[in-house]
């Protein structure tokens, strides 16, 4: 399996504000090329963090911020899988750094090698990255350095992928990432975005207080997660289901990897519709319009 490694670290104050991202891709279980870059937070670095991967302001300031760093690396993200140790916190910079910088994230697969250590070799005393590493004989020669705790990374994934008897998966525990997908689901190509073959509804303005709003399909300036805090500042109520009582479904770009139906429309959108014809008065919005207009209300 081909796939890219990455590791950030970060100011230690906020998950948006990554100082170093260390990259390395892998092909046929080799390491073909790797990649390396200080990034500019902006922000402040915590004492606590620079204890532990020695990284100081100095060292970053007047470095490229993360907009440069990702028009050099998103081929990857497009192209391959990613692996990370506790993929949860990597990816959450990731996400949380686009969102900063309105950078639009492909949907990508994401393996946990923290995860998969867990379910494949039960009861080991430790599974931090310098403790596997440790154990199963893999090189970590700077722990906290981005680079190399991504070689690292990429060593276990290699590990894993060389084991027959190991269970590969992608899926991760806790929080769920509207972009990470499950990696059974992957296709390995870019994604193709298209907006869904819809009749929008005509309204002039958005009701909030004791609305019910659904979001489906993604925007070019804003994440879900934007127009979900956006909506309940406004009073309104988000859920990720449609049922009977939605008021909105705000429709987005669809990814036609990941969407069967020929016309780009999601489950959602399909439920809503089918709703609408038992009597269901759901209104179906061009959300690359009204995500403009949420995000411009004031409380």
């Amino acid at each position: 399996m081909d796939f890219v490694a990455i590791d950030f670290e970060t100011t230690g104050g906020k998950y948006n504000a990554p100082i170093s991202l260390g990259l390395v891709f892998v092909r046929e279980n080799q390491i073909e090329e790797k990649y390396y870059s200080l990034i500019d937070p902006k922000e402040r670095i915590e004492p606590f963090t620079i204890r532990i991967h020695g990284l100081h302001d100095e060292d970053v300031q007047g470095q490229r911020e993360f907009p440069e760093i990702w028009k050099e690396v998103q081929y990857y993200f497009l192209k391959y899988p990613v692996v990370a140790h506790n993929a949860r916190f990597d990816l959450g910079v990731l996400e949380k750094t686009a969102q900063r910088y309105g950078i639009r994230l492909p949907h990508i697969t994401a393996y946990d090698t923290v995860e998969m250590f867990r379910h494949n070799y039960p009861g080991l005393p430790g599974y931090k990255l310098n403790e596997l590493c440790e154990r199963f004989d893999i090189v970590l020669e700077n722990h906290h350095c981005a680079e190399d705790d991504a070689i690292a990374a990429a060593g276990l994934m290699i590990h894993l992928l060389k084991d027959v008897r190991a269970n590969i998966y992608g899926r991760l525990r806790g929080r769920s990432y509207q972009r990470f997908i499950v990696a059974n689901d992957y296709q390995n190509k870019p994604p193709v975005y298209k907006m869904p073959e819809v009749h929008f509804d005509d309204v002039e303005e958005l009701a909030y207080p004791f609305s019910t709003f659904v979001i489906t399909g993604d925007f070019e300036e804003f994440s879900r997660s934007d127009l979900e805090e956006k909506i309940s500042l406004l009073n309104g109520v988000c859920k990720k289901g449609v049922t009977y009582q939605t008021t909105y479904v705000l429709v987005g770009y669809s990814n036609m990897n990941l969407v069967k139906n020929p016309d780009g429309k999601s489950s959602k959108l399909l439920k809503a519709e089918a709703l609408r014809r038992e009597g269901a008065p759901i209104k179906i919005l061009d959300g690359t319009k009204w995500a403009t207009v949420i995000m411009g209300c004031e409380k």
